[in-house]
């Protein structure tokens, strides 16, 4: 079984998968784009008093992205007596 970058064996259960770096930063860009475009722009349906929660609220997702682990489920071999 083939392993790529970005993805790693698992107890030779078989290959969990984690969100490449390159994925991540694309994310990162349009999450940013879409909150100034959202906070800023005159015709957003966004209240103008909620922009800055919007700006922060963008920005601590994506330092979550970047910071937190991939949620996931550990599976456990039980072992025969």
């Amino acid at each position: 079984m083939k392993t790529y970058q970005g993805m790693r064996k698992i107890d030779g259960l078989g290959v969990t998968s984690t969100m490449p770096n390159d994925v991540k930063a694309y994310v990162s860009a349009a999450v940013v784009i879409v909150a100034i475009i959202l906070a800023r722009r005159s015709g957003s349906p966004v209240r103008p008093e909620f922009g800055n929660f919007v700006l922060v609220t963008a920005a601590f997702m994506i330092l979550a992205m970047w910071i937190f682990p991939e949620a996931g489920r550990k599976e456990k071999i039980a072992k025969r007596r």
